[in-house]
């Protein structure tokens, strides 16, 4: 990190997840988007201060199962308190249970440093918040006492301004960023020969496998891209029939992913009910490497800045002959799909990393004001 010319350092205190490894990412070339902007704002000369719930990773295996991933955060609170009241940094975090503790510490006077959480994988039960029951007031506690809540689906955000209606200045709706540039040598000319068809692509708990099988099963050569493991237990038991159409690509790392999609003649997002947008990165990294997308997100994809049948094909969620039609506009008609790779192209700055960065810079000032993002019209290609 470049520290010349700087009159004073800008810092922010970054709250890890109990699934960040650090030793074991170490020297991994990944995009930077992974870190969700803060490799991006160390690019900009901040100083990040980390905290990781594995402060206690010397202990036995069994012993931090058994505290779980809130306890493990709350062992961390001690080491988190000493960078806070030494630096007076914002506070910046993704994990639901570092959001919780972080705005229950600032809700008892404890903390006073500005909190950004960025709600993009937080599953929430909006009946629960209807409900009054102890689930909707830990959502509440979090959004209390969060400066800024960031969300990554622009339907997720009206919900939460509609539930939470006294703190509806504080959510923020940012589609999520994509490392543009770890993309760029991947790039393919849509008309080169393919090594897949379909490539379903996804690792959180609200993706659809079933869906791409079901294609598979119609005689679609699909790819599976993932770090689920239920997924290689669901390959396991397909038919001979099935199986001879789906290529199973598990946890191969973030390189290979990119090369693999890159080759492929279309992108698959299939997801299970959510309201959080699960998908929404591939939307940028369909942008990225210039592939035509088949989603099945019906909220956001607007948003984002997707036109039906110009920048991407859409499908009724788990609908296996909505998601037949789609795919094949894409895989019969080659005209079309160079068409669909051109125009979503054209998203990529819109939907790059450092735009995100900004709004996080933005988001640290105590003088900070809502905005959120305009999609704006995206032309289609000529």
């Amino acid at each position: 990190m470049n520290m010349k010319n700087r009159q004073s350092p800008r810092q922010v205190i970054a709250l890890w997840g109990a699934h960040r490894n650090p030793e074991k990412e170490k020297g991994r070339e990944v995009p930077d988007h992974v870190d969700k902007g803060i490799r991006e704002l160390e690019h900009r000369g901040y100083m990040v201060y980390s905290i990781y719930p594995d402060l206690i990773r010397d202990r036995s295996p069994l012993f931090r199962r058994l505290l779980g991933n809130r306890g493990r955060c709350k062992a961390a609170v001690p080491a988190l308190l000493a960078v806070a009241y030494r630096t007076n940094a914002p506070l910046y975090t993704s994990a639901q249970e570092w959001a919780h503790i972080l705005a229950t510490l600032k809700n008892l006077g404890l903390l006073r440093n500005r909190l950004i959480v960025r709600w993009a994988g937080i599953d929430i039960d909006l009946s629960a918040v209807r409900s009054g029951s102890a689930q909707g007031k830990a959502y509440e506690v979090i959004v209390s006492g969060a400066d800024v809540c960031l969300l990554a689906s622009m339907r997720l955000c009206d919900l939460l301004r509609e539930a939470f209606p006294q703190y509806a200045n504080k959510f923020m709706f940012w589609p999520t960023g994509v490392d543009m540039a770890f993309y760029a040598p991947f790039i393919t000319d849509q008309e080169s020969p393919a090594r897949h068809d379909v490539v379903a692509v996804g690792s959180d708990n609200k993706r659809d496998w079933n869906l791409p099988i079901n294609l598979a099963a119609h005689g679609v050569r699909v790819t599976l891209l993932t770090e689920d493991q239920k997924v290689v237990e669901l390959v396991k038991r397909l038919d001979a029939s099935v199986a001879g159409n789906v290529t199973l690509k598990f946890n191969v790392g973030h390189l290979e992913s990119a090369k693999i999609m890159a080759s492929a003649r279309c992108l698959l997002v299939a997801t299970l009910p959510n309201t959080r947008f699960s998908g929404s990165t591939t939307v940028g990294v369909a942008a990225a490497l210039r592939k035509p997308l088949v989603i099945d997100d019906p909220y956001d994809a607007k948003a984002y800045g997707l036109v039906v049948g110009e920048s991407c094909e859409t499908f009724e969620r788990g609908n296996i002959e909505s998601a037949l039609a789609a795919v094949r506009l894409v895989l019969d008609d080659a005209q079309h799909a160079v068409r669909l790779a051109k125009a979503i192209g054209k998203l990529g700055p819109k939907l790059e990393i450092n735009g995100y960065a900004d709004v996080l810079e933005r988001a640290f000032r105590h003088d900070w004001t809502g905005e959120d993002f305009r999609a704006g019209s995206v032309a289609s290609s000529d």
